[in-house]
């Protein structure tokens, strides 16, 4: 727990979703009121090839409220309190499952910074909040296919070939 002003929040550790959409929330407390803290700073936001994944590390804030949007499908990530520094810019990938980064601020007052990742499709993530970081790991569909059970192959048809055999008779009786 987070204590500020005389009251008591839960700082998000890690979120993990699926492909199911969410509903953004708004922020609650004191920062939604109209706080006199000094916004967190977005430094930096890269984009690094994983293990399975494709991860996003967006270095400054260390916490955020992540959800899906559909048509086309994007994750979404808003930083409470936070506004973004002039040299970090979009961030095109054109990779299989993510497109882009985008970076922008949302709101003015008070200052709300957001992210979006531009997927190819419905992916899984994990969001993980540490110290002056947030890194969002963008599952591959390859990886989601990987993972998935193996169905058996079908059988071959064998009733297709005696009528094959049986045309080939008919044309050619000596055969």
């Amino acid at each position: 727990m987070v204590k500020d002003a005389g009251t008591q929040q839960s700082a998000p550790v890690a979120v993990a979703a699926t492909s199911a959409e969410r509903t953004p929330q708004r922020p609650v407390g004191p920062i939604a009121a109209g706080s006199s803290l000094t916004p967190t700073t977005i430094r930096n936001v890269r984009v690094q090839r994983g293990q399975g994944t494709l991860d996003v590390i967006i270095e400054g804030p260390s916490s955020t409220q992540p959800f899906l949007l559909k048509n086309p499908d994007r994750l979404v990530l808003d930083f409470n309190n936070a506004v973004v520094r002039p040299s970090v810019r979009n961030i095109p990938v054109h990779g299989g499952d993510v497109l882009q980064v985008r970076v922008g601020r949302f709101q003015a007052e008070p200052p709300m910074t957001r992210i979006v990742i531009d997927l190819s499709g419905p992916r899984d993530f994990d969001v993980v909040s540490a110290a002056e970081q947030v890194v969002v790991h963008v599952k591959s569909d390859q990886a989601q296919t990987l993972s998935a059970p193996l169905k058996p192959a079908p059988a071959p048809a064998l009733a297709s070939a005696p009528s094959r055999l049986l045309v080939l008779r008919w044309l050619r009786p000596w055969l």
